[in-house]
């Protein structure tokens, strides 16, 4: 089951990735990393485009703090691409109404 939902949240955000404005960084923050080789680009054209297209036209539901985009953004930066991808993979999942939520940093 927690495999099935990784390889969802893989699929979510290498999709939304096409649709993202290429060339652009990851987060609104200017201090955000510029992505290294096309997975990571892809990845973080991915969170670009939920925090561009897809967040504002939600309420802010995420019980974490940092929120689940950007732990996408720290872990991609602090992890790479894949084990970045597959923290935040294992982290959306737990990110739902009725969680008791908290600090959840982006391990070391």
């Amino acid at each position: 089951m927690a495999g099935s939902a990784t390889l969802i949240a893989l699929m979510v955000l290498t999709s939304a990735a096409r649709f993202a404005v290429r060339g652009q960084r990851a987060a609104a923050d200017p201090a955000a990393p510029v992505p290294s080789g096309p997975a990571a680009a892809a990845l973080y054209g991915a969170v670009h485009h939920y925090r561009t297209r897809i967040s504002p036209t939600r309420r802010a539901c995420c019980p974490y703090t940092p929120s689940c985009s950007t732990y996408a953004v720290q872990a991609l930066h602090r992890h790479g691409a894949l084990r970045g991808a597959r923290r935040t993979a294992g982290r959306l999942p737990r990110c739902r109404p009725g969680t008791r939520g908290g600090q959840d940093p982006v391990p070391t």
